[in-house]
């Protein structure tokens, strides 16, 4: 008979505690997308016009953004547009690696890849703006400073379309959720953090705690001064859920599956306990399905121009 390790057995049995909650995570994720599911009405809340323009993988006009300003030399330089972060590009590590065990398979393998600059949203979009540019406010938390929720994929991505932006793929919203950086297992200034929960989260302590969203900017930004990554909403991305895309995912700007049936979620919510979410956790949801635990941002890609992209220093 072999007599374990102490230190072994102690890992293993960690690793298989971690991977059953995160199996019951899974199954709690369901069922309060389930339960928070309103009758889709996303599509009714769209013109045609508006719908045909959403239903495109990336909005092929008013997607590029520009801001320019001379500095004093005279020269041009980038500067992000009113409300928005430019996010230097650069090659990161996406997905999930060796550590922890219990990834789940839909964020493996890890594998390189590499973005041009680009621009997003500092703020999940607010109750207050979407009402102004689409003339309704559906969400159940109502606050005009809080963000919007309760909107289908193509309301988020009708909205972006209208204000000149797009919806951020996940492999632009990963790099920003990281700080731009390729994060290792440990924290980095300024609330940046490998798992995702703190302090946004139920059972941390916040007036808002297991209650409802909270108005945006609540909380300390990450590195690049992105507020609300770490947990009021889960966030919509542009791409097409497919399991096994890192398999095959390109090096360079990936954009997604080519078709599907659900779309890409990312981040995590008011409503789930820290530690659960990471910056590489990967949801699919149907793009008509609407909650009060989903929300988004805009990005933009920058116009006129391409951009170097810079080797992350180890």
């Amino acid at each position: 008979m072999q007599i374990r390790n102490p230190q072994e057995a102690r890992e293993k049995d960690r690793g298989t505690e971690r991977r059953e909650r995160g199996i019951l995570l899974r199954r709690k994720i369901m069922i309060v997308l389930c339960l928070f599911l309103v009758i889709p009405a996303g599509r009714a809340s769209l013109s045609a016009a508006d719908r045909n323009r959403a239903s495109g993988h990336i909005a092929p006009q008013g997607s590029a953004v520009s801001a320019r300003k001379l500095s004093k030399d005279g020269t041009k330089r980038e500067t992000a547009p009113r409300g928005m972060v430019l996010v230097r590009g650069g090659c990161y590590r996406m997905g999930c690696g060796t550590w922890p065990s219990d990834c789940d398979d839909d964020s493996k393998p890890a594998h390189e890849i590499c973005l041009d600059d680009f621009y997003i949203d500092r703020y999940p979009v607010t109750q207050a703006a979407y009402q102004r540019v689409m003339g309704r406010n559906p969400s159940h938390f109502k606050g005009m400073r809080h963000p919007i929720e309760n909107v289908t994929w193509f309301n988020a991505q009708a909205y972006c379309t209208k204000v000149g932006k797009r919806l951020p793929t996940e492999a632009e919203w990963e790099y920003a959720a990281r700080g731009g950086r390729n994060m290792r297992n440990r924290k980095k200034p300024r609330g940046d953090t490998l798992f995702l929960g703190d302090p946004e989260c139920n059972g941390c302590g916040s007036q808002w705690d297991n209650r409802s969203t909270s108005p945006v900017g609540s909380f300390p930004p990450n590195s690049l001064g992105l507020y609300g990554m770490v947990g009021n909403l889960f966030e919509w991305c542009v791409d097409w859920y497919d399991a096994g895309y890192y398999g095959r995912s390109p090096k360079d700007n990936p954009r997604g599956a080519l078709r599907g049936t659900k779309r890409v979620i990312r981040g995590r919510s008011w409503l789930f306990e820290p530690g659960f979410f990471s910056a590489w956790d990967r949801i699919g949801d149907e793009p008509d399905d609407r909650n009060e635990v989903t929300g988004f941002r805009c990005a933009g890609s920058l116009e006129g121009r391409q951009h170097v992209r810079r080797k992350e220093r180890k």
